[in-house]
């Protein structure tokens, strides 16, 4: 984990992703059923997608970043 993730791993962090950072990148489009993140990294917003789309595939080509996130997930990690 590096320093820049230690910043952003708190509920604040997620709060400011859930309340301002997704809305502001969205915008008025409508991510659907089915998402797919690329390069999810911390995970931290891989949490917050995870509990407003019905499904969710994250993919990180970093062993590094799948092992050590805070949040459990799989390399590749779907939630139906």
């Amino acid at each position: 984990m590096n320093e820049a993730h230690q910043c952003c791993g708190g509920d604040e962090w997620r709060a400011m992703i859930r309340d301002v950072i997704l809305p502001w990148a969205i915008g008025d489009h409508q991510l659907g059923d089915d998402v797919l993140e690329v390069g999810p990294g911390y995970g931290a917003t891989t949490d917050v997608l995870s509990r407003t789309v019905a499904q969710l595939t994250s993919v990180e080509i970093s062993d590094v970043e799948v092992r050590t996130n805070p949040f459990g997930w799989a390399a590749v990690a779907r939630r139906s």
